[in-house]
């Protein structure tokens, strides 16, 4: 039912947002890569720097010198309105 109504997997929601998460906390702390990496659940700065860059086409080195995100590619929370 996820997919169909997203689009994605569950897997896949979850992975973007925490991708998304992890982009505004580089841009908002000086906080190591590495240490947001595993604040965020990946295993390595080197699988978290992989998904990172294959989601948002840069990388978190990149992101935090220049600090421009592009929006369109962020996964933000979804909203289900009650019924």
């Amino acid at each position: 039912m996820f997919k169909l109504q997203i689009g994605i997997t569950i897997a896949q929601y979850v992975r973007s947002r925490r991708i998304t998460e992890a982009a505004f906390a580089l841009r908002m702390s000086d906080k190591r890569i590495m240490d947001i990496a595993l604040d965020f659940g990946f295993e390595s700065q080197q699988v978290f720097t992989r998904i990172f860059k294959k989601q948002l086409t840069t990388t978190p080195g990149e992101l935090r010198k220049n600090k421009q995100l592009n929006h369109h590619k962020l996964r933000y929370s979804l909203y289900i309105p009650e019924r």
